[in-house]
């Protein structure tokens, strides 16, 4: 009485557009959607246009006024879609991004029917939170859903990214201004104070002392990841430690082989190592 009439909430939605292509795309590479492939999806859409859902949800008879659309696939469309509505709906949405059903299932999966959301919302979580997700692919993603060049989120995901890039080559960190200089490369930020804008999202990563630290050698700066780093650091600890001469050998008579006596394969191996 106090505060008038009230109401309580029993569940809520998100309200989720998804467009032709996304349909097109989700029920041609569906494989519960029997006896519909690319050029039959690209009918249904056609025919259902922006009524997608409420024809197939309420009025999926109608579908059978597409050739080739029998009461069979009709029925069969109908209750895939009923059954799991809103899962659906999430999956369509995703299927825009040019997704393949199995990416797609991955995403829900891993965020539920939230995963269209969470997508437009940082399009580069992904790279962290779904195996198979790179900065390239994110970027797309990114970009199809209006994120612009100039994004924190997006500058600091391509830092990451070529930091993990490196490492796959075998360094575990990275000169300060290289860094910045292969960011703006893969960026293009079109803007004549690009390096200054990803130096300053590279203080902010810093800053946070989450993902990557800043090591000071020799009057350089290097970065590299915080979890590497640590790694490397403990291991090289641990081999400091243990280091010096091995008892097993010591006081026997050790001789070694000349490089005359090297084959060419390990004369090689000698002069790389």
């Amino acid at each position: 009485e106090k505060y008038g009439e009230q109401f309580r909430a029993t569940g809520f939605e998100y309200n989720m557009e998804f467009d032709r292509h996304g349909i097109i795309n989700y029920l041609s590479t569906n494989p519960k959607m029997k006896g519909i492939g690319f050029k039959r999806a690209m009918q249904i859409a056609e025919f259902c246009g922006d009524h997608f859902d409420r024809i197939v949800s309420k009025e999926h008879e109608l579908l059978t006024q597409i050739p080739g659309v029998t009461r069979e696939i009709a029925d069969a469309l109908h209750r895939e879609w009923t059954d799991n509505k809103y899962f659906n709906l999430c999956m369509t949405q995703l299927a825009s991004y040019d997704l393949t059903h199995k990416q797609v299932r991955k995403l829900v999966e891993k965020f539920g029917n939230n995963a269209a959301r969470i997508i437009v919302e940082n399009p580069y979580r992904l790279i962290e939170e779904v195996p198979g997700y790179g900065f390239i692919k994110a970027d797309g993603i990114a970009r199809k859903t209006g994120t612009p060049k100039s994004s924190p989120r997006r500058i600091q995901s391509a830092i990451i990214y070529i930091l993990e890039n490196a490492l796959q080559d075998g360094d575990c960190l990275m000169e300060q201004r290289d860094l910045v200089s292969r960011s703006n490369a893969i960026l293009k930020l079109d803007s004549l104070d690009s390096r200054e804008i990803i130096e300053k999202e590279l203080d902010v990563l810093l800053d946070q002392e989450t993902r990557i630290i800043c090591v000071p050698f020799e009057n350089q700066f290097f970065v590299a990841l915080k979890d590497i780093y640590e790694m490397e650091s403990e291991i090289a600890s641990t081999l400091r430690a243990h280091c010096g001469p091995n008892k097993k050998f010591a006081g026997e008579d050790i001789s070694f082989k000349s490089f005359d006596d090297l084959n060419p394969g390990q004369l090689d191996a000698v002069r790389k190592a």
